[in-house]
């Protein structure tokens, strides 16, 4: 009796994770589809791969491989894999089903960076960020965007203006950053 109630229980968790993971796709497409190009000029929906601790994938479209290969990094990325761009992230997602769907079209605007040209040839370089005062100009930065997102009007433009104005601070931090670290070669 106890290993039909386990059986029948494990094959319950197995549909609902299932019935899940579906919904979740689902979800994202049909935001991505209301958008649809709005915001960034183009729909961010993507091929996905979500690769689970034993590189087993779940995927939003039926050509997906079934399993990761071993001699890859498995991270919330993008990747080519066999001849085609993937949106990649590790599964299952952590958090509530909000941060679920807010991690997945986060991860599909990775993929649409290069078409948009937000993403630089090689890896931008963030070593500034190793100096206290670079994270500190960049979190008041994020402070004031978060504020100007809440805000209206006047004090909309004031916060938008203190977080270029903290950008600024940070970027002169890191060219002097660069020099001093020129200067000190010879």
């Amino acid at each position: 009796m106890k290993k039909i109630l386990y059986l029948t229980l494990a094959l319950v968790l197995i549909i609902s994770c299932q019935t899940t993971k579906r919904s979740i796709f689902e979800s994202v497409k049909e935001i991505c589809d209301k958008d649809n190009g709005k915001l960034w000029g183009v729909n961010l929906y993507s091929p996905v791969l979500g690769i689970d601790s034993v590189r087993n994938i779940v995927s939003n479209v039926s050509d997906a491989p079934k399993t990761f290969p071993a001699n890859l990094p498995v991270a919330n990325s993008t990747i080519e894999l066999k001849g085609k761009r993937w949106t990649t992230i590790l599964w299952p997602i952590s958090g509530d089903y909000k941060h679920q769907i807010i991690v997945l079209v986060h991860e599909m605007f990775h993929y649409r960076q290069p078409e948009l040209g937000l993403f630089p040839e090689r890896h931008p370089n963030n070593s500034h960020l190793s100096n206290r005062d670079a994270r500190t100009l960049l979190k008041l930065e994020w402070n004031a965007l978060k504020r100007a997102a809440e805000l209206k009007g006047k004090q909309k433009k004031s916060a938008l203006s203190d977080a270029l104005s903290f950008r600024a601070l940070r970027r002169q931090l890191i060219r002097m950053l660069q020099l001093r670290s020129v200067l000190w070669r010879y």
